[in-house]
């Protein structure tokens, strides 16, 4: 939100007026809240109107000055401008009732031999270390389209499955989800 105010061009005064701005669900759950609170609370005279959908959008005709995407964004529209914004990185989480009930992973060779939840976006998984990089496809009886649907059946113990860390940050704090092979996440 700052880098987006930033960019506009120079303006007198305070910024002021709504902004529009689209993410994803899970993004927008777990980190837009806070950060929106905070820029309305140094931008007083801005109201943000927040839409959060995995839906792709066509931005200008339905009106949103920002979108937050993640992964890799495709855009039809060459007069919009994309930035990253911050990277994302991804690890491998079970909860510490599956990784007792069924061990615990120490390479990349030991995870085929661990159920797995899948989200459904992710055919194949590629993780890096600093000893190498490490391909697989995961296989589990429990795959779906929805991230926070994959979290909370790691949370319930059904496996091992590939998180954004943004997302298990808190699971981490409470100890209901843990890293499984910490040194490696995805390049």
């Amino acid at each position: 939100l700052e880098q987006a105010v930033s960019a506009l061009p120079e303006q007198s005064g305070e910024p002021a007026g709504e902004l529009r701005l689209t993410a994803p669900i899970d993004l927008g759950t777990t980190v837009l809240a806070d950060a929106v609170t905070r820029f309305t609370a140094r931008y007083p005279a801005v109201r943000v109107d927040i839409h959060l959908t995995s839906r792709v959008l066509d931005l200008a005709v339905e009106g949103f000055d920002i979108a937050l995407r993640t992964g890799l964004a495709r855009m039809k529209d060459s007069s919009l401008v994309i930035r990253a914004a911050s990277p994302i990185v991804a690890q491998l989480f079970a909860s510490p009732a599956y990784l007792a009930r069924q061990g615990t992973p120490l390479s990349p060779g030991d995870l085929a031999e661990h159920e797995w939840v899948v989200f459904r976006g992710l055919p194949s998984i590629r993780l890096a270390s600093p000893g190498g990089t490490a391909r697989f496809e995961p296989h589990g009886r429990i795959r779906s389209d929805d991230i926070f649907l994959v979290r909370e059946a790691l949370r319930a113990g059904a496996g091992i499955g590939l998180l954004a860390t943004f997302l298990a940050e808190k699971d981490l704090a409470t100890a209901q989800l843990v890293r499984v092979l910490p040194r490696y996440h995805t390049p």
